[in-house]
């Protein structure tokens, strides 16, 4: 197989060029350096509507985090969702129900690299 990538960096732009059918193909992407960021943050909302944008509301922990304990709770203070894991987030649903648009609140715990710790709470939107 023949080809050729132009250009070789610097670009989101590349051309792929096979030279046994004399096809060209242009693909568009974006390159998401790693920022190395560090911290820790939670998204003030998300839509879990079926369109497969913002279905899961997860924290964002950054590299110098060592853990955190991440709790959801509904207006009467009752606890719908905890989690300690990056990779498991909230789906908006509680005891298999989905649960209702509207603001939520959380509390957050994280511990860092340096041994400091941060507890922070606040509120989230659930859209439907």
């Amino acid at each position: 197989l023949n080809h050729s990538i132009s250009p070789d960096s610097g670009s989101s732009d590349i051309t792929l060029i096979n030279f046994i059918m004399d096809d060209t193909v242009t693909a568009y992407f974006k390159e998401i350096p790693d920022t190395g960021y560090q911290g820790i943050w939670v998204p003030s909302g998300f839509s879990p509507n079926g369109d497969n944008n913002n279905e899961i509301l997860f924290v964002l922990a950054g590299k110098d985090v060592v853990s955190f304990q991440f709790n959801i709770y509904d207006r009467w203070g009752a606890l719908l969702f905890q989690t300690n894991e990056k990779t498991k987030g909230w789906d908006g649903n509680f005891k298999g129900k989905k649960s209702e648009s509207g603001v939520y609140a959380y509390q957050l715990l994280a511990t860092f690299k340096d041994g400091s710790q941060i507890a922070k709470g606040g509120d989230i939107t659930l859209v439907r």
